[in-house]
């Protein structure tokens, strides 16, 4: 399945507009990118908000398992992160969607992920705990978030770029480039 919906948020220290900027049509993205030197230092962090219109082809049912498979474009330079896939918690537009509007998450179920190490296959993030929890009505979908897990005070000591890019549904030059939810489900 493709997604319904999909947009990147960012958020820069040295520049308050990125976080009221909005990104619908941009890739995808997720990682934070620190710049430091002598006369300017700088994060900038992006994290994708994705969604899946499902809910007919789970509610009720028994969810085997759930990959979503990204199309990767640029890789981090530095390993030294994780990723956090997580619930959105309430409704956003894709339209307005942006870092300083964007809904909470749940912090449960969480899904940790290293980033991808290879563009040459997608990226297979297996989201099984999320979509069991949508199919049993634990919570309610509202797609997730692919989040930086490792943004934090104080910065890396040294410049470092921990984004990976992926394709998005409008982003994509191709079909099979396109974001995909592969579903098991009985």
């Amino acid at each position: 399945m493709n997604p319904w919906a999909d947009n990147l948020v960012g958020y820069a220290t040295n520049d308050p507009s990125v976080a009221n900027t909005v990104y619908a049509v941009a890739g995808l993205n997720v990682g934070t990118d620190y710049i430091i030197g002598t006369y300017v230092s700088d994060a900038f962090a992006s994290m994708s908000a994705i969604y899946f219109n499902i809910d007919s082809f789970i509610e009720g049912k028994t969810v085997q398992s759930a990959v979503l498979k990204l199309n990767i474009w640029l890789l981090p330079t530095d390993m030294n992160t994780t990723y956090a896939v997580n619930p959105i918690a309430d409704t956003w537009n894709t339209n307005t969607l942006t870092w300083n509007n964007c809904p909470y998450y749940y912090n449960s179920p969480t899904v940790i992920i290293d980033p991808p190490y290879t563009w040459a296959i997608p990226w297979e993030i297996d989201i099984t705990p999320i979509v069991q929890s949508w199919a049993n009505g634990t919570i309610t979908n509202f797609g997730i978030y692919i989040r930086d897990n490792t943004f934090v005070w104080p910065w890396p000591s040294y410049t470092c770029f921990r984004t990976t890019w992926c394709d998005s549904n409008e982003s994509a030059q191709l079909p099979e480039y396109k974001p995909t939810l592969h579903l098991d489900i009985q």
